[in-house]
């Protein structure tokens, strides 16, 4: 049962979104170089070939965000090395101190930003505005 449970969940999380964000962003510029911009037309924006040379620089910024979400959700293997040693470190700890109240050990915070949740973000924001300089509310609420 314990190799069912994901002991990094978070990590697994950032990873999973710089995958799908790496491949979202290569999809939509095979799609708007070669695709005739089916995504742009399907929501009634012109095709990347109409748009003004500002619009398609921000199109290409659209696609090149999702494979550095991708460069930065993937750890490096010191990062993976630390994680599992971390692990291990709280297994063993919590096994030899049955003491150790969910109190005492939610005081301590986690939480940190990591250089996937920079990836992440980066693609959500450049996504959404987007969306919005398109001036249709329709695509702004899908982004969103």
């Amino acid at each position: 049962l314990p190799a069912a449970i994901d002991p990094l969940p978070l990590q697994s999380f950032r990873r999973l979104m710089g995958i799908l964000y790496g491949v979202a962003g290569m999809a939509h510029g095979v799609d708007i170089t070669l695709g005739g911009s089916v995504l742009f037309r399907s929501v009634g924006l012109p095709p990347f070939s109409q748009l003004e040379p500002v619009g398609q620089l921000y199109a290409c910024l659209w696609c090149a965000v999702g494979p550095l979400a991708y460069i930065l959700s993937q750890p490096r293997r010191n990062d993976r090395m630390n994680a599992s040693h971390n692990t291990a470190v709280k297994k063993k700890r919590s096994t030899t101190n049955p003491t150790t109240t969910a109190s005492s050990s939610s005081s301590r915070s986690n939480v940190s930003v990591d250089k996937a949740d920079i990836g992440i973000i980066l693609y959500g924001l450049v996504e959404v505005v987007g969306a919005y300089l398109s001036d249709r509310s329709d695509v702004l609420v899908n982004a969103l």
